[in-house]
């Protein structure tokens, strides 16, 4: 048999749901590269970085979400651009690492919260 869901249950499912009442926003003022950010927002978020390989130097980057480095790119050479996007649970840490020095800069920083 089913069971109803209580208003009470209903409401916290919703409240927890991915994409339920988030919208996009630019956080890009407050983020940098190689620093680490805790989803505090009660739901699970979604991250869209765009970075941008800089002058003379070729990099690549690694997304670290929970402890566990979920991907690394290819080195990013003079003007060459990406856009990596992610999902980080409730109350996980997350971060854009560089993996050796001067080589992206940040071009957009973007979360779905």
């Amino acid at each position: 048999s089913t069971q109803a869901l209580t208003a009470v249950q209903g409401k916290i499912l919703n409240d927890q749901a991915f994409a339920v009442g988030q919208v996009w926003v630019d956080v890009m003022a407050s983020r940098a590269v190689s620093t680490i950010y805790t989803n505090s927002t009660g739901k699970p978020i979604s991250v869209l970085v765009y970075v941008r390989g800089n002058t003379n130097s070729t990099d690549s980057i690694s997304v670290v979400v929970g402890g566990v480095n979920l991907f690394e790119t290819p080195n990013l050479i003079d003007g060459d651009t990406m856009a990596v996007s992610f999902t980080v649970p409730i109350g996980a840490t997350y971060s854009l690492n560089q993996l050796a020095a001067g080589g992206i800069s940040l071009r957009a920083w973007s979360e779905l919260r």
